[in-house]
């Protein structure tokens, strides 16, 4: 994500806590601690997700770290499972 992305998500973020703040120190802090490679869309998406749950907790750049990676690195019990579906076949 770019600095926009960062400040609008924060923005989306501060609608579900008011302990967020979007100023110029925060954009950074979000920027440099959330994964390089992780989208916009991801984000705004988990946090919409993660918010729906009833008495969600705090969200934080941890949380959605460990969501990102959670969808970029499968379960490795459904890997061996799709493998021993395909070896099936």
């Amino acid at each position: 994500m770019n600095r926009a992305e960062v400040a609008v998500l924060l923005s989306v973020l501060s609608v579900h806590e008011p302990y967020v703040t979007n100023d110029s120190i925060a954009v950074q802090t979000w920027l440099d601690t959330l994964d390089a490679d992780m989208t916009a869309e991801f984000a705004r998406h988990q946090i919409a997700y993660h918010y729906a749950q009833p008495d969600a907790p705090r969200l934080t750049c941890g949380g959605l770290n460990s969501a990102w990676r959670k969808l970029q690195r499968p379960d490795p019990v459904l890997l061996a499972l799709e493998q021993a579906q395909a070896d099936a076949v």
